[in-house]
């Protein structure tokens, strides 16, 4: 019979004894020896050890999570171009779906919802007439609001054809130029000269205001705040304009965009101003009213006007032009 062990000490002991030799206690009861993995103590893992894996695992995890998540992010803006993407950044960033975008013979551009305008898009063919109100086919897309908001016209996105428009009018070549100098740092803005703007008006610039560089997806130009008059007259919101002026960089098209804006800081319309002032008294003194309405504008943050400039700009710099090409036909 196999050796047995003790069920007091452990120890191995003969089959035939009735006496363990290690311990001295009588055996009556032998059991069979365990085997080899029962026999051998059984180690805690140590608790540092347990708090090492757990950290491990907890670092793969959040390691793995980060891979995933960039990689959803070159997924939705990789080959995506944004309306200013390689531009220079105009405006606030709005997100696709507050965006409407406008297609009409190879012209798009988007703009803010928010802004509610009732659009009408149409090619307005060239003039019969040779004369300083002479301008050739070109595309309109008007741009007024749902009603009649106290403005004397709605707004408007022109295209024209450039080197046409210079060819039949002089003034329009004279502006055109003077854009292309102030774009190519030639022609240095300057608060007192008018700023280029087409189409032309049977009246001047009273003055210019918020004067900014602007690219847009196909050029660039310039943006401003102005009103046209024949005489001496206040600044009034019913007559003050938003307008982006600009060029293509091939210079075949010319970007007119004018939009009726409005300030909170200034009065609504000329009957309401000679309401509270005379005009033997506005007159002589007309420069400072201009200059203190002026610098009020200027001061003034893009979302004080009505609508925000900052979303008229981010109008302005989605235009792409495509090619028109059927603008220099006849």
């Amino acid at each position: 019979m196999a050796d047995q062990q003790c069920r007091f000490c452990g120890e191995l002991i003969e089959s035939s004894g009735q006496i363990c030799k290690h311990c001295n206690k009588a055996v009556s009861r032998l059991s069979v020896p365990p085997s080899s993995s029962q026999a051998a103590k059984k180690k805690p893992i140590p608790p540092f050890l347990l708090i090492a894996v757990g950290l491990v695992i907890i670092v793969g995890i959040i390691a793995l999570l980060s891979v995933l998540l960039n990689r959803g992010d070159q997924v939705t803006s990789g080959s995506g171009e944004s309306p200013q993407s390689g531009k220079q950044q105009n405006g606030p960033q709005s997100s696709s779906s507050d965006m409407i975008q406008i297609e009409y013979e190879g012209v798009r551009f988007v703009y803010h919802e928010s802004l509610n305008w009732v659009v009408k898009k149409e090619v307005v063919p060239a003039t019969d007439h040779d004369d300083w109100f002479a301008y050739p086919k070109h595309i309109r897309i008007t741009l007024a609001e749902p009603q009649n908001q106290g403005q004397l016209f709605p707004g408007f996105l022109d295209i024209y054809p450039a080197d046409l428009y210079a060819g039949i009018n002089d003034y329009a070549a004279e502006v055109i130029g003077q854009l292309r100098g102030i774009i190519n740092n030639e022609d240095h803005y300057s608060p007192e000269s008018a700023l280029p703007f087409l189409p032309e008006l049977n009246a001047a610039q009273l003055f210019h205001s918020n004067f900014k560089p602007l690219r847009f997806l196909d050029g660039q130009g310039v943006r401003f705040l102005t009103q046209h008059g024949q005489d001496i007259s206040p600044i009034v919101n019913e007559a003050l304009i938003y307008t982006f002026q600009g060029l293509t960089e091939d210079g075949m098209y010319y970007v007119s965009i004018v939009i009726p804006v409005k300030h909170p800081g200034i009065v609504e319309d000329w009957e309401s101003f000679f309401a509270e002032t005379d005009y033997s008294e506005f007159e002589p003194n007309f420069l400072n009213y201009l200059e203190r309405d002026r610098n009020l504008l200027e001061n003034s943050p893009d979302l004080v006007f009505m609508p925000d400039l900052s979303m008229l700009d981010q109008m302005a710099a989605s235009i792409k032009i495509g090619n028109p090409a059927f603008l220099y036909s006849k």
